[in-house]
């Protein structure tokens, strides 16, 4: 047994903090297992840091997961997402160049993107409140966030290793492992620990395949 965090839709937030080193502005890998527990009936975003019109906002459009960087809209997933099943989402960028969606260490789409990323200032929340967006109704069992964009083989490994992710350029860290107490720890070394805000809370799970 292990834990996963319980967002309940409603206000569940973890905020990890306006950290620079979640400043993505030039290239990113970010990639999340998680569960969604309800259908989306309108934006929930599943993480971001925005503000003042820049950063980045990984959401859940329907089914889809998308990503939307300074105000532009970029949907670059087709694949399904189900109800009930634990996923891994990925999603890479760098600035002046493509936009792509991976599916349990999967490509299933790329998208020529030419937005940029600028630094919002903010604080990097999970499951927050940005505009339109909404809270997420689901449950996270880890996030690795890289300043860099992975190779597929890359993306495969973590899918493969969820609890040994690779280390180069990850920026943010928090494993299932790494739930406790009032704060999920983050392992990169940046120090970007998440508050849990609004009753976002532990639970215990079973273990997730592949660890």
């Amino acid at each position: 047994m292990s834990n996963v965090v319980f967002f309940d839709g409603v206000d569940d937030t973890v905020n990890c903090g306006g950290g620079g080193s979640l400043n993505l502005n030039a290239a990113f890998t970010i990639e999340v297992l998680m569960k969604r527990t309800s259908q989306p009936l309108v934006t929930h975003e599943i993480l971001g840091r925005w503000g003042g019109g820049n950063g980045y906002i990984l959401f859940f459009n329907a089914q889809r997961p998308s990503m939307y960087l300074n105000g532009a809209a970029d949907y670059a997933n087709n694949a399904i997402f189900p109800l009930g099943v634990w996923t891994r989402i990925g999603f890479t960028w760098t600035a002046g160049g493509n936009l792509r969606a991976f599916k349990n260490g999967t490509l299933t789409d790329t998208l020529a993107v030419f937005a940029a990323c600028g630094d919002s200032g903010g604080n990097f929340l999970i499951s927050g409140t940005f505009g339109a967006f909404s809270p997420l109704p689901g449950n996270i069992a880890q996030i690795a966030i890289y300043n860099r964009v992975l190779t597929n083989d890359e993306i495969l490994y973590n899918f493969m290793h969820p609890g040994n992710p690779i280390k180069r350029g990850i920026q943010l860290n928090l494993t299932q492992d790494s739930i406790q107490g009032v704060q999920w720890l983050d392992l990169s070394g940046n120090n970007n620990h998440g508050t849990y805000v609004g009753g976002a809370v532990p639970q215990v799970a079973n273990l997730l395949a592949g660890r």
